[in-house]
């Protein structure tokens, strides 16, 4: 009785075990999916080959006693696990520095953003200066025609006045 409850036990562990090198192993796609944008294929059917229903999913105390019987697999186990420890590390490390790179970039943006906010705002100014002063030369031109006009006009008026 005690044996079945402790195999009982290794087997609810295993599966808890597996469950959770499945989400590891999801998670580490998604990273790596985001990481390259796409899935290569051979990783992606090496990926359904050891997710889905292999021995150890059958359940029954077959796949319990081939485990027993092989501490090479379990070895194997322990160095994909760790293997799998170290690209997760790695991955976090490199979506870490993606987001430390994209925080950086977004001040970048933003100081970049500020500095067009300000050319922009000199460059309405420049505009508008321009325009007063274009209006300025227009009155001037305008005011010095009308000076032209009543100089001529007067100069017409005397000699008018002279000849008769």
């Amino acid at each position: 009785m005690a044996l079945k409850s402790e195999l009982e036990r290794r087997k609810r562990s295993e599966r808890k075990e597996m469950e959770e090198l499945r989400e590891e192993l999801a998670s580490m796609h998604t990273l790596y999916q985001y990481r390259t944008y796409s899935v290569d294929s051979s990783e992606s059917s090496t990926d359904e080959g050891s997710g889905g229903g292999g021995a150890g999913d059958r359940g029954g105390d077959e796949g319990e006693e081939r485990s027993e019987e092989q501490p090479a697999a379990t070895t194997s186990s322990k160095k994909e696990g760790r293997d799998r420890e170290e690209e997760v590390e790695e991955l976090t490390k490199i979506l870490a520095d993606q987001i430390r790179e994209n925080g950086e970039l977004e001040e970048t943006r933003l100081e970049l953003c500020q500095k067009i906010q300000v050319e922009r705002a000199a460059c309405v100014a420049l505009r508008v200066e321009i325009r007063v002063e274009q209006e300025r030369r227009k009155l001037e031109r305008a005011r010095r025609e009308a000076l032209a006009a009543v100089h001529q006009q007067m100069k017409a008026e005397e000699e008018n006045l002279i000849e008769p």
